[in-house]
């Protein structure tokens, strides 16, 4: 039974990479997305209980121009803060971020 759907706009192309992650300790529930535009951006999945609604609030964003990223990822990070592996179909390389919570 679904209660609610809600939809945001958040990236200019194609969105080509989905993840998600709960942190460890804190229990905030984590949504990284990263599209062909070059974009990725890190969410915090809020739940508001008087309302019954779920938000998204924005950790991090970053653009990288002439990137199309292909693929996003939850890397293990053991100091508190959270790393995404980022795959892109320009680059044979994979680039990591490091987003202090």
């Amino acid at each position: 039974c679904v209660s609610s759907v809600e939809v945001s706009r958040i990236h200019a192309g194609w969105i080509t990479g989905v993840a998600m992650s709960v942190v460890p300790g804190s229990g905030k529930n984590l949504v990284a997305t990263c599209a062909q535009d070059g974009t990725l951006h890190l969410f915090q999945i809020l739940r508001e209980a008087e309302e019954g609604a779920t938000h998204a609030k924005c950790l991090f964003s970053h653009s990288m121009q002439f990137y199309q990223f292909t693929g996003i990822s939850f890397l293990r990070c053991d100091d508190g803060g959270v790393k995404l592996a980022a795959s892109s179909y320009e680059d044979g390389d994979m680039t990591v971020f490091h987003v202090d919570l």
